[in-house]
């Protein structure tokens, strides 16, 4: 089921053709199975043979490798050697700690699935409901591009006026990122988008981006609309700083590359990708290392939330060339 969705979804490497009526569709086939279920820790223990989470006295369900993770740091115990042990090993250290715990469980189900293993503090902000949310407040021929991983949603809102020049049409936008399943928090963020390359560029200074955590009582109503507003201004000035950046000559980009991916803490994957990007258009200014990184981030190589990271710093190094600063703060 999972890999039948995954062949139907879009992409966030795609153009932004999408309206808000096809990503509540979209979103509303790939949720057609979720439920949540609340249940008392002391009615789960995990089956020595296969695996699975047991709930009562007859229920079976299978762990996902995301809700096994959140089990192992529920229960103090380190995921990555979890996930390395045989079932009955990882069954006894399971069950062994779970007769510490007290309380409930929040379980967020696909079908028998277990897709998250939660607190029942966790406010679940889904994805549908945002998509709803936003729908009043966008045309029906609006632009949007998204994907849908099994931990976070990615859904960028492309303006409809060019900014730039006609030879690079850019464009302003708000990026919305959020998980159902305790990944991320639910953020919006100010970007722009380069149409030539479909590349994103994310904001995430506190001035371009909010972030609202799964918790507590909130209008969701209220605060999707609020940010879709206030993100959606002021994109004239990124869109100046990043043309002028042509001006900023680099005489070595590979060495400039290295120490992006030292001061982000990029993956070797995420490197790979950022030079195989420059190759495809190259040039010793700023503005073109910039685009490298972002571009990057529409690799098919790399995972959702690597590509996300990828447009991030590319934001990042924008901003700080706009406020004066060394592009690499």
């Amino acid at each position: 089921m999972i890999q039948a969705i995954a062949e139907a979804q879009a992409s966030l490497s795609e153009e932004p053709t999408a309206g808000i009526e096809d990503v509540i569709t979209r979103l509303a086939e790939r949720g057609r199975n979720y439920h949540d279920e609340v249940v008392p820790v002391s009615d789960v223990r995990m089956d020595q043979h296969s695996g699975e989470l047991l709930v009562g006295k007859s229920e079976h369900y299978p762990l996902r490798p995301h809700a096994l993770g959140q089990l192992a740091v529920k229960l103090g115990i380190p995921a990555a050697y979890l996930r390395r042990c045989e079932p009955e090993l990882r069954a006894h250290n399971v069950n062994r700690w779970l007769k510490e715990q007290e309380g409930s469980l929040l379980l967020r189900m696909d079908g028998d699935d277990v897709r998250a293993v939660l607190s029942t503090r966790y406010r679940p902000f889904d994805n549908l409901d945002i998509a709803r949310c936003m729908k009043s407040g966008l045309r029906a021929d609006t632009g949007i591009r998204f994907e849908v991983s099994e931990t976070i949603m990615a859904l960028q809102v492309v303006g409809r006026h060019d900014l730039g020049d006609e030879n690079d049409p850019l464009n302003f936008g708000v990026g919305i990122v959020n998980s159902e399943v305790g990944a991320a928090s639910l953020s919006f963020s100010s970007m722009v988008f380069r149409r030539i390359c479909l590349n994103g560029m994310i904001f995430t200074t506190r001035e371009t981006s909010y972030s609202r955590k799964h918790v507590g009582g909130v209008d969701l109503g209220a605060v999707v609309t609020e940010q879709m507003a206030t993100r959606s201004v002021d994109g004239n000035n990124m869109v100046s700083v990043f043309i002028r950046l042509k001006a900023v000559v680099i005489e070595e980009p590979a060495k400039v590359f290295d120490k992006i991916g030292e001061r982000y803490e990029l993956t070797q994957d995420q490197r790979e990708a950022i030079t195989a990007a420059y190759g495809v258009e190259p040039g010793n200014h700023l503005y073109a290392c910039i685009n490298a990184v972002t571009r990057a981030g529409n690799s098919e190589t790399l995972a959702l939330e690597s590509r996300l990271r990828l447009q991030e710093v590319g934001g990042r190094m924008l901003e700080a060339a706009g406020k004066g600063r060394r592009w690499l703060d």
